[in-house]
């Protein structure tokens, strides 16, 4: 039997409470890239895993997304039986149109956005799975899932840097994103497998409130030792540019800060 000994790691330019409540009670050590640019978060917290040989995994915890004990514990049981390169949960996509589609897609979604035009990021096509699926084996592979807990092996970090979608679109760093669907891609290329285990099913906030603002600037990456709220600061940017981002419609409106 494989031993797993993760490390939950979230980009955070976000402070909801009851995401952070649940990562806590986990009982598993975690680690914040808290109001940095989300590429830099991820891949700040990549280093810092690489530098910490003790983990086996980083899991991506997305900050909008309640994650579990049972969430954790149940991935770490698949992976111990099947030491896949990757495994996620899935959650809903959204709590609007999307809130019975499963975060799992039957496409590969394309890095360059559809109509993207100036100052705006445009759109892609996801063909999203339902949450009423049945399916044969419940543990599948996937050509895209969002980062719903999803567990990388240390040698597929090694490998692969996280990057955005922002040279394929000519768009700014801050407009843009989309390190899930870039990673999805980078591992159908490279034959890494994106496996799902369907029956691990958390809630994704998306949409359910318009009061979840962004906050960059000033990044701290926290270390919190499991179940505590003390942590011990890994990395600062004391840089007094801290601002935030007033999303509406998900657009943003108004404060965008510059890495």
């Amino acid at each position: 039997m494989t031993k797993i000994n993760p490390i939950l790691c979230s980009p955070s330019p976000r402070d909801i409470k009851s995401v952070y409540q649940a990562l806590k009670e986990t009982g598993y050590p975690r680690l914040y890239a808290k109001y940095y640019p989300e590429k830099t978060a991820y891949n700040l917290m990549r280093q810092w895993v690489l530098d910490h040989e003790e983990y086996t995994h980083m899991v991506i915890c997305p900050d909008d997304l309640i994650i579990e004990k049972e969430h954790i514990e149940n991935l770490i049981k698949t992976l111990e039986e099947n030491p896949y390169p990757t495994l996620s949960g899935v959650c809903n996509v959204d709590m609007g149109d999307n809130k019975d589609k499963l975060n799992i897609t039957e496409n590969l979604p394309h890095p360059q956005r559809t109509v993207p035009e100036r100052n705006q990021v445009g759109w892609r096509f996801y063909s999203w799975i339902s949450r009423n699926t049945r399916f044969e084996n419940p543990i599948i592979r996937v050509p895209f899932v969002g980062f719903a807990a999803m567990f990388i092996s240390r040698d597929v970090l090694k490998r692969y840097r996280f990057v955005d979608d922002a040279k394929h679109n000519g768009t700014p760093d801050l407009m843009t994103g989309a390190i899930d669907v870039m990673f999805a891609n980078v591992c159908a290329l490279e034959n890494v497998p994106q496996m799902v285990d369907t029956r691990v099913r958390m809630k994704h906030l998306k949409g359910s409130t318009r009061f979840f603002n962004i906050i960059l600037g000033d990044g701290e990456l926290r270390f919190y030792h499991a179940g505590t709220d003390m942590y011990e600061l890994e990395q600062s940017e004391a840089k007094g540019k801290r601002r935030e981002w007033s999303m509406s419609g998900g657009e943003v409106v108004q404060g965008i800060v510059q890495e």
